[in-house]
């Protein structure tokens, strides 16, 4: 992305094309501040001021060099489905000072996919699920919860991450279904179903369970 500002309150940001190629046309006379942005990569100059005359065609010519790299991961479900909106966040572990105190983060999209830019080479970073007031409220934790990667020259393939929701966050079906062969006896059953520890129950009358030998509750 290129920010072109300057002029009489001139302001445009723009992507370059396949070709790095990007044109500002019908500018004023004026002089004009150019600066290339995108994370991950420096650039020589950092910022041009131009000075654009009447009439004229002005060419600026911009190295990038890429600086940082991108760790790409995926969220699912327990079951394999994909969990978007997950907070995820790299953590950079103190090998070196130059890698201390480092923290990127991503959120994982409809596919549950995520990608974490601007890790540094030569640094070691954990990736788990970041907590915090109003971030990833309706998980309980991710596992593995701490998985490391170590960036060298180039992106990474990252960790499959399993998200688990607290239990408030769903609703679980149980199938029950009887077999007999004397359907009269079904008018005397009741079903509960019962925690563990006894203190929550969900019962179901008998004459449900008699129409169809079989209840989902």
């Amino acid at each position: 992305m290129l920010s072109l500002s300057g002029g009489e309150r001139y302001r445009r940001n723009s992507i370059t094309g396949p070709d790095g190629r990007l044109t500002f046309g019908s500018l004023s006379p004026s002089e004009y501040f150019l600066r290339p942005m995108m994370k991950e990569y420096s650039f020589e100059p950092p910022s041009e001021m131009v000075r654009v005359a009447e009439g004229a065609t002005v060419e600026v010519r911009i190295v990038g060099r890429r600086v940082a790299f991108s760790c790409f991961g995926l969220v699912t479900s327990p079951c394999g489905e994909p969990e978007p909106g997950v907070v995820v966040e790299a953590v950079s572990l103190c090998g070196e000072t130059r890698c201390c105190n480092l923290q990127e983060e991503a959120v994982s999209e409809r596919t549950g996919h995520f990608r974490v830019r601007g890790l540094l080479p030569q640094c070691t970073y954990e990736i788990r699920m970041k907590k915090g007031s109003q971030i990833n409220e309706d998980f309980e934790r991710l596992t593995p919860a701490g998985t490391n990667i170590t960036i060298l020259s180039g992106d990474v393939k990252g960790p499959r991450l399993v998200g688990f929701r607290h239990h408030r966050a769903h609703r679980t079906d149980v199938s029950l279904r009887i077999f007999t062969h004397d359907s009269s006896v079904l008018s005397d059953l009741r079903v509960s179903v019962v925690r563990q520890d006894g203190s929550e129950h969900l019962s179901e009358d008998s004459e449900d369970i008699a129409d169809s030998s079989s209840r989902v509750m």
